[in-house]
């Protein structure tokens, strides 16, 4: 296994790493917004300019969160050390434009009544459904972000008594399938589709008469948050072997070495918080464990790691009580 040290620097590149994504994405907004402007004030100079042309629909040119997205101090300072932006790419951010102008989504958006509240339905509808499934933006990040797409680092995720042989390792997989105990978690773009939801959940929370960096999530809430999850890595690494230990009396009719080791981990994890984070109460803790469940173990492992945890929280408050 890696240094502690080693694998604590992994996880700070990581969070980095997610949190650049989350404001790439945001300066895209105001980075079409800008060029949708520039191409309606070229048209306006043209030889033969139409009625159209003099006088375009400015409600996206004019959309308040480009406005703020504009003016926000923690996007200036991203962009000024950035390596790449948006507006390096031409061509991409002009055929995204075009999606955007023949979409569903503005025809909608200039029926509707101005407000902040149309312009957060209408970008969150752009970034959900045109954005992020736009496999030239894939492409463009790809070329510079290693946490992008790698076919090579796909982690399989098996619900199954036994490891199958790997000469019957396809059949075995196809069986799985069939029963609904298979799954594949693309782990390599986790920082990503972590950027993508905190993307949305920034524009959609937007309201009038704020500050330009208001809902705009800095890297992290509150400066112990950092300390927090280096505490939870390295006490769930050098502790790993005693949570083992412990988390087998709780394993009814369970061979722990049967357990899948990414639902051990999760346990580990889980111990930790609840046992060494007192300020978080320990349903809050089996909560966000399940969900982690959900997304990288197998479908039935949340059921089995929700009873788990379950007892051992109950058993660990008797201890502390008495």
């Amino acid at each position: 296994m890696a240094p502690i040290r080693a694998i604590v620097e992994a996880l700070e590149l990581s969070l980095k790493e997610t949190y650049e994504f989350y404001l790439h994405f945001l300066g895209l907004l105001s980075d079409l917004t800008d060029l949708h402007c520039e191409l309606l004030e070229a048209r306006k100079h043209k030889h033969l300019a139409t009625k159209e042309d003099k006088n375009p629909d400015m409600r996206l040119a004019n959309n308040s969160l480009a406005v703020r997205m504009r003016q926000s101090p923690i996007l200036q300072e991203y962009a000024s050390s950035a390596v790449v932006n948006w507006r390096s790419n031409d061509s991409l951010l002009r055929r995204l434009l075009n999606k955007l102008l023949a979409s569903d989504a503005y025809r909608n958006y200039l029926s509707a009544e101005p407000s902040i509240e149309a312009d957060t339905t209408f970008w969150a509808e752009v970034y959900r459904d045109l954005i992020f499934c736009d496999e030239d933006v894939a492409e463009e990040l790809e070329a510079y972000s290693p946490f992008w797409d790698n076919p090579l680092q796909i982690t399989e995720k098996y619900g199954c008594e036994e490891m199958p042989d790997i000469e019957t390792i396809d059949e075995a997989v196809e069986e799985l399938k069939a029963q609904g105990n298979y799954r594949y978690v693309r782990a390599d773009t986790v920082p990503v589709e972590i950027a993508k939801d905190f993307v949305l959940k920034t524009i959609r929370k937007m309201k009038d008469n704020e500050g330009p960096d208001s809902g705009i999530s800095p890297m992290y809430k509150d400066p112990s948050d950092r300390q927090f999850a280096i505490d939870l890595i390295s006490l769930t690494i050098e502790n790993g072997q005693d949570y083992r230990q412990k988390l087998q009396s709780y394993l009814i009719n369970w061979d722990g070495e049967r357990v899948a080791d990414i639902d051990m981990l999760i346990m580990q994890m889980a111990m930790v918080e609840i046992s060494e984070m007192d300020e978080i109460p320990a349903h809050i803790s089996i909560n966000e464990y399940i969900e982690l469940a959900k997304s990288y173990s197998t479908p039935k492992s949340y059921a089995f790691i929700n009873g788990v945890l379950d007892k051992l929280a109950q058993q660990m408050a008797k201890k502390k009580s008495r």
